[in-house]
Parts: C-alpha cells; structure tokens; sequence
C-alpha cells in the first residue's frame, strides 16, 4: 500500500533539502518519486512517497548495498592478489636475469636474493674501481703521447720534415 505523506518545515530546519528525508517509520522505505519542494516564503514543502511491507522488515539502501561490497571487497582482493602475484613473478625473474649477468652467480641456478643484491653491488663498486683505474691510465698515456708526439716534432723539425699534428681530442 503506498502513503504519500507532506513534511512542511521552515526553510532553514535540516530537511528543507528533499534529499535529506529518510524513512518515515521503521518499516517504511522511502522513494523520492512523488518528491516535489516548492518554497514559499520562509517554509518548504516537500512530498514524498513511501511503500510499507506488511508483517516484514524493509531493507535500507545500505543494508542492500552490503552484500555487494562483499562482493566488490572479494573481487578487488582477489584481483589485488592477482596483480601482487604478477608483480612478484617480475620482480622474481628480474632477480634472476640480474644473477645471470653477474659472473660469480651465472653458474648458480637459483641463488638467495640477499646474495643477488650483495654480489651486484660487489661487482658495481669494483667496476668503479676499474673504471677509475683505466681513466688514470689513459689519462697517463695521453701524457705520455703527447710528449713523445713534442720530441718528435723536435727532431723533425731538425731534420726539416714536415711536424707531424696534433690529434683532436
């Protein structure tokens, strides 16, 4: 059976707004179908529409809502735990493509992650060493050029040769 009931309250009370009326009794679920306001002076009229179940208790929105967010909840963790399985498989074979190009583990089949980590920061700092290293040496043997490049072009202009040039650098 449906009951169309008005709710007249002044313009600045809490349920000026149709939007705002809830249920009107604890078995009643209210639609806004039938809402209509018009505001006249300082009161607002507003009409609403409810539907009353006989001898059982009507749902609110939220308890409908509930068993759906159960449901959403359970998709999204298992669709969170699909993606985090994903993202151990990469970081996992990312791991071992790592272990592969380190030589003291390329022979392992399937060494710790601790010891990946490990192995590749030793490997980085003694590339930097290397590095370092080969830089002061050619850095060495440019000296070394030049100057003897400089006798070179002493004796041959000497000789009266042509001066061999400087390279660009």
């Amino acid at each position: 059976m449906a009951n169309t009931t008005t709710i007249t309250t002044p313009a600045s009370s809490p349920l000026s707004d149709v939007d705002n009326l809830g249920p009107v009794s604890p078995v009643a679920t209210t639609t806004n179908t039938a809402a209509a306001a018009a505001t006249t002076g300082s009161t607002t009229t507003a009409t609403a529409t409810t539907t009353t179940t006989a001898g059982a208790t009507a749902t609110t929105a939220a308890q409908k809502r509930k068993p759906s967010r159960r449901a959403n909840t359970a998709e999204r963790r298992a669709t969170h735990n699909a993606v985090e399985r994903q993202r151990r498989e990469t970081l996992n074979g990312r791991f071992l493509d790592l272990a592969a190009l380190l030589p003291n583990l390329s022979q392992i089949r399937r060494p710790s992650k601790s010891s990946i980590v490990n192995s590749s920061i030793a490997h980085i700092h003694a590339s930097r060493r290397h590095r370092l290293l080969s830089a002061r040496e050619l850095r060495l043997l440019k000296l070394e050029a030049d100057a003897l490049r400089r006798e070179l072009n002493e004796w041959r202009e000497r000789a009266g040769i042509p001066l061999v040039e400087e390279p660009t650098r």
